[in-house]
C-alpha cells in the first residue's frame, strides 16, 4: 500500500472532528476553517513539526568529513576540512548515521532512490500528506545540455517533480498569502488558516475550548492552538521588539531582493549557482517558521554537475576534475566545496533555532527534522554504500553522507553517530516519516525496519 492510501482515521478520530467541526460551524465559522481546526485537534502529533531536505550531489572525502570519535562522544569539526563542522554548534541534536546504502542503486544513478527507496513518492511528500500540507520544492539547477534527465530529479509524487529554481519567483509564491500581498496562490493553505484563526473573538475561543472539556488529550491540543492564537495576536497589536519576528508581514530577505530584476537565463547559469542557492535556503528556512509549509526541500545540482565554485575561490567544476579527485589538494578543495554546502543546512539551523511560535516552550529546530543526504559516498568511488577506499596510500571508510538535525517535535534523539554494515537508507527514511507523525509501517522498496537507535 502506498503512503497516499494509509489512514489512521478510525471512529473516535471522525467523531471528534465532527464535534470540533460542528462546533465551530455553530459558530458561523466558514467550512474550510472549520476542517482544518478539526483536523489539527484530532491529530496524532502534539508538536508541531517541519521536515527541511537538503540533497548534496556526489558524496563526499571521508578523510574531511568521517566524525571524530563514535556515539555520544565525537567532533564534527575534527576530521580534515570538516564537511560537518558547520553543525557543531547543534551536535546536540545531530545524528550522522555512517554506513547506510542505498539499496538496488549505485553510482549517481542512486539519485533516484535517495528520497524514494524505489517507490513512487518520495519521503518529503509521504510525510506532506500526513501532515495535510503542500511541500515547497526549490532548487539551485544551472543549465544542463539537453535538458534535466531521469539522472537529474529526486522529489517524486507519481511523476517526477521539477524545482522551483527561480528565488524570486519562489519567494512571491510562497509568501503570496502574507501581508496583503497578490500574486499566484501561496505553497499551502497555511497562512489563510492562520489569518483566519487570528480573526476568532475571545467568545469563539471559549466556545471552542468548551466544546472539548473533559477530553484531557485532545482538550490540550487545543489549548496550545488557542493560547499560540492570543500570543501571535497580542504580538500583532504591540511594536515587535528588536525589528520583528512574526509572520504578519513577509520576511525579509536581502538574499532574494539582490536577485530581482534578473531574467531567467540568469538563474541558469553556472556562476549565479551560489547566490541562487543561499537565497533559497533563506525562503526555505523562513516558510517552514512562518507556517506557509510543514515540508521543503532543496535540490542542490544534480548528478554529473560540473559547476565551478568560483563564488569560494574554486574555479574547478564541481563533478569533474574536483569530486574525482585522490590527491590531496584535489580533495581538500573538494570537501570545501561539501562544506560550503554544510554551512547552508546550518543557516537553516540557526533560522529555525528559536522559540517555536506555535509551541514556545520547544525551539522550531526541536520541533523539526532536518535532513541532509547524497546519492554516493566518495565522490571518485561512486559507490552507494560503505566500503574502503584509498587515498595516497592511506584506506579510509568511506559512507554515503547522512546527516539528521533537530528533534522531530521529541520523537528523535540526536547528539550520537550511530554505525551500520550497509543497512538499507529505506530503514532510515521510515523512522524519519513515523517521527514526523506519518502513519506508514514501510517504505519504498526495502524501508521495513525503524532504526530504534534513532528514536528519543
Amino acid at each position: 500500500m502506498s503512503p497516499r492510501d494509509r489512514s489512521t482515521n478510525g471512529p473516535a478520530e471522525r467523531r471528534l472532528r465532527r464535534r470540533v467541526f460542528l462546533t465551530a460551524l455553530g459558530l458561523g465559522l466558514a467550512a474550510p476553517f472549520a476542517t482544518r481546526l478539526a483536523r489539527l485537534v484530532s491529530a496524532q502529533a502534539e508538536r508541531p513539526k517541519r521536515l527541511f531536505v537538503f540533497y548534496v550531489p556526489h558524496g563526499a572525502p571521508p578523510e574531511h568529513m568521517n566524525p571524530v570519535g563514535s556515539g555520544a562522544s565525537f567532533s564534527l569539526e575534527g576530521s580534515g576540512v570538516g564537511v560537518f563542522g558547520p553543525l557543531e554548534r547543534w551536535k546536540h541534536l545531530t545524528t550522522v548515521l555512517r554506513g547506510l546504502e542505498i539499496k538496488d542503486h549505485s553510482n549517481h544513478a542512486a539519485i533516484r532512490a535517495v528520497l524514494t527507496d524505489g517507490g513512487d513518492v518520495s519521503i518529503d511528500f509521504a510525510i506532506a500528506r500526513a501532515l495535510e500540507t503542500r511541500p515547497l520544492v526549490l532548487g539551485a539547477l544551472p543549465h544542463r545540455a539537453g535538458g534535466l534527465d531521469a539522472d537529474s530529479f529526486l522529489v517524486r509524487d507519481g511523476e517526477w517533480v521539477r524545482p522551483i529554481s527561480n528565488p524570486v519567483r519562489a519567494y512571491d509564491e510562497t509568501f503570496a498569502g502574507i501581508g496583503g500581498g497578490t500574486g499566484p496562490d501561496p505553497v499551502s493553505d497555511e497562512v489563510a488558516f492562520r489569518n483566519a484563526a487570528l480573526e476568532l473573538t475571545e467568545g469563539e475561543l471559549d466556545t471552542l475550548s468548551r466544546s472539548l472539556r473533559g477530553l484531557t488529550r485532545e482538550e490540550d491540543k487545543l489549548a496550545r492552538h488557542l493560547a499560540a492564537v492570543r500570543t501571535l495576536r497580542a504580538e500583532i497589536e504591540m511594536p515587535p521588539p528588536g525589528g520583528g519576528g512574526t509572520c504578519t508581514t513577509r520576511p525579509a530577505i536581502a538574499r532574494v531582493d539582490a536577485l530581482r530584476g534578473n531574467d531567467d537565463a540568469f538563474f541558469l547559469r553556472d556562476e549565479n549557482f551560489g547566490a541562487i542557492a543561499q537565497a533559497q535556503v533563506e525562503i526555505a528556512a523562513n516558510a517552514l517558521l512562518c507556517g506557509v509549509t510543514r515540508v521543503a526541500t532543496i535540490q542542490n545540482m544534480y548528478v554529473n554537475a560540473n559547476v565551478p565554485f568560483g563564488h569560494i575561490g574554486i574555479p574547478e567544476g564541481h563533478h569533474e576534475p574536483i569530486s574525482h579527485s585522490l590527491n590531496g589538494p584535489g580533495r581538500e578543495k573538494f570537501a570545501r566545496c561539501q562544506r560550503w554546502m554544510y554551512e547552508q543546512v546550518a543557516r537553516v539551523a540557526e533560522i529555525l533555532d528559536v522559540p517555536d511560535p506555535e509551541d514556545p516552550s520547544h525551539t522550531a529546530l526541536e520541533n523539526s527534522v532536518l535532513l541532509v543526504t547524497s546519492e554516493i559516498a566518495d565522490g571518485n568511488g561512486h559507490l552507494s554504500r560503505k566500503a574502503e577506499v584509498w587515498v595516497e596510500g592511506r584506506a579510509h571508510q568511506q559512507f554515503v553522507p547522512t546527516v539528521v538535525i533537530g528533534g522531530g517535535g521529541g520523537a528523535l534523539r540526536g547528539g550520537q553517530v550511530i554505525d551500520f554494515e550497509n543497512r538499507a537508507h529505506g530503514d532510515a527514511l521510515l523512522t524519519i516519516a513515523q517521527a514526523m507523525g506519518a502513519p506508514m509501517t514501510s517504505f519504498g522498496m526495502n524501508g521495513r525496519s525503524p532504526i530504534a537507535e534513532m528514536r528519543a
